[in-house]
């Protein structure tokens, strides 16, 4: 199934724009777990929402993103800097999930990283609730797959860089450790707005450090993923 019209009206243009492609998903209601045998970045995305994290097709070079972002700046979602592996600017959207009866949000986004000059890569990134964190106000707890600590609530942060050679898509690394912090400003029910600031490293040893404000809006496609630790 081909998820097609993610955002209001207004947004759905700079969205589609923005990634650059139909992200296909699979059906999978209700609410899913997973343990500490699963702490990976192709399983949390495969979990939450199967093939969001991929590059743009290779026809689309990066001077049509760069136009097409340029364009729609004033309609992207999610804006924000990343400092490390590169000096660059972010732009992309995010969506979420709900429990039943929860708070707390399972979410994905992508966002391509845009330097002042030089070749175009991507950010995707996936949180979800660990223990019995169950809010979407204020300030919460963010950590890497290897930084969890051992109680407390908190979100989860899973990430991967991506690029381009040749035209073909190459992953550049996953997030390992990290640690940083989500800021809910407002929840709206279908739409969660906030900040989010991470500092870490990826699975080749490289600095990841990156910050955005982001508009997330509520996708019934995706799973509602609830990380439960194992004694």
């Amino acid at each position: 199934m081909t998820r097609s019209n993610h955002l209001p009206a207004t947004r759905t243009h700079a969205a589609s724009c923005c990634l650059a492609m139909a992200l296909l998903l699979t059906p999978a209601p209700g609410m899913a777990d997973m343990t500490d045998e699963s702490l990976s970045a192709d399983f949390a995305f495969e979990l939450i929402d199967p093939g969001f994290c991929i590059m743009p097709p290779a026809e689309m070079s990066d001077a049509d993103l760069r136009t097409i972002l340029s364009e729609q700046a004033d309609e992207i979602p999610l804006t924000g800097d990343i400092t490390a592996p590169v000096e660059a600017g972010l732009h992309g959207n995010g969506f979420f999930a709900r429990g039943s009866g929860r708070n707390a949000v399972a979410a994905t986004m992508h966002a391509m990283i845009v330097p002042k000059a030089g070749t175009l890569s991507a950010l995707c990134l996936a949180f979800v609730p660990v223990n019995g964190m169950n809010t979407t106000d204020g300030d919460a707890p963010l950590y890497g797959p290897d930084s969890a600590p051992d109680e407390g609530d908190y979100y989860m942060a899973f990430a991967r860089l991506l690029s381009r050679e040749d035209g073909a898509e190459i992953q550049l690394g996953d997030l390992t450790i990290g640690e940083g912090q989500i800021s809910f400003s407002e929840d709206m029910g279908d739409v969660v707005t906030g900040t989010l600031a991470l500092s870490g490293e990826v699975s080749d040893g490289s600095a990841l450090d990156f910050a955005f404000e982001f508009a997330l809006f509520e996708e019934e496609m995706l799973r509602f993923v609830d990380l439960t630790g194992s004694e």
